[in-house]
This record gives C-alpha cells, sequence and structure tokens, in this order.
C-alpha cells in the first residue's frame, strides 16, 4: 500500500477541463460532479502507486510530479501533469462491476502496467465507484476514459506485457467498442497495427 496523506486543496471543474484531455469537452455540470468525488492524495518520491498485473479499483489523474511508468520491471516512459494512471484496470473493474453501464467487457481486470514516483507527486483518485455513475450519466465521459485506457493498454502489448496482451487477444477487447455506438465527432479508433 502506499504510504500517502489526503490533501484538501480543492479540484475545479475549470482545472479539470484544462489539464486533462479525457475532460475536455465534457458537460460543466459533470465535471462539477467528477471535482467533487476526486481525493487528493500528496505521495512521496520513490514510491509505487500502481502495481503491474493487479487489480485497482481507483485512476490516478496527475496534478503534480512525475511517475516512472514501467512493464515487467522495464522503464518505457514518464507521466506528468495532465495525464493519468492505473486507467486500464479501473476502467475494466468499473465496467466489470456495473453491468448496469452495458459496457461490453471482455478482458484482464489486471492492470498491465506499473507506475513510480519520480519525484514528490499530487494526484487526484478517482475511484471506481465514483466512476460509475458519471460513465452512466455521460457515455461521451465513457469514451474518452476509454480511449486513454486503450492507449496504456497498447503502449503495455508492445513492451510486453502479459495482461495487455491478453486484453488485445479477446473478441471485443478493450479496444474493440466497449461502448455501444459509434466513435464520436473527431475521434478515431486505434488498433495494434495503427489508426483507423
Amino acid at each position: 500500500h502506499v504510504p500517502w496523506r489526503q490533501h484538501t486543496v480543492p479540484i475545479t471543474a475549470e482545472e479539470l477541463a484544462a489539464h486533462w484531455e479525457v475532460f475536455r469537452g465534457i458537460p460543466a455540470k459533470a465535471l462539477v460532479d467528477v471535482a467533487g468525488c476526486l481525493r487528493i492524495v500528496l505521495v512521496g518520491k520513490g514510491l509505487q502507486v500502481v502495481e503491474q498485473g493487479k487489480v485497482l479499483n481507483s485512476m490516478y489523474l496527475i496534478r503534480s510530479g512525475t511517475l516512472s511508468i514501467s512493464v515487467n520491471g522495464k522503464e518505457i516512459g514518464t507521466r506528468t501533469r495532465g495525464e493519468t494512471v492505473g486507467e486500464t484496470s479501473a476502467f475494466a473493474t468499473t465496467a466489470a462491476n456495473y453491468p448496469d453501464l452495458s459496457l461490453r467487457l471482455s478482458t484482464s481486470l489486471k492492470q498491465p502496467e506499473g507506475a513510480t514516483t519520480v519525484s514528490a507527486c499530487e494526484l487526484l483518485e478517482y475511484r471506481s465507484q465514483d466512476m460509475h455513475l458519471h460513465l452512466k450519466l455521460n457515455p461521451f465521459l465513457a469514451r474518452r476514459i476509454q480511449m486513454a485506457a486503450t492507449r496504456s493498454n497498447h503502449n503495455a502489448a508492445f513492451e510486453g506485457a502479459v495482461e495487455a496482451r491478453h486484453a488485445l487477444q479477446q473478441p471485443g477487447g478493450l479496444d474493440r467498442g466497449l461502448i455501444s455506438g459509434d466513435l464520436l465527432p473527431g475521434e478515431q479508433h486505434v488498433e495494434a497495427g495503427g489508426v483507423r
């Protein structure tokens, strides 16, 4: 478990829309609801926030600091402010635990990559139980989180993560339309071979 402490500096809907692509274009009312449920946590340098192969009930928005992303113990990159970690497993867990969302899911719930702080970080924890209600009320947000999870999953699969490869091999897996309907305006479908 990560030894972090809660912090109470409020997050605003405007900050969510300005810094996290996943929240751009989401109605202001929905963003106010999301902002109100985020748990702000401070994590010291050198601590593991997300462990590869674990099932997660939360995703984390990076408000400040840098995290090292690893697959099978090898660093594959870093993420900073405006990016997320843990979204693949958290999204899959939400889909599996809340069948009323009508998300078609045939994928591993295990996180395909790990994340460790390179510097002290301020993270915003977005829990599955809160995500459930927001995704149900806002399919556009569900698609945005799905696309972020898909990108992470593809990167991890490319680097050899068994959890990610399993997800890509499943019919109707993470990148194959978890949400019913066509792509939203301006979206592209991403597959292992590239954009189509």
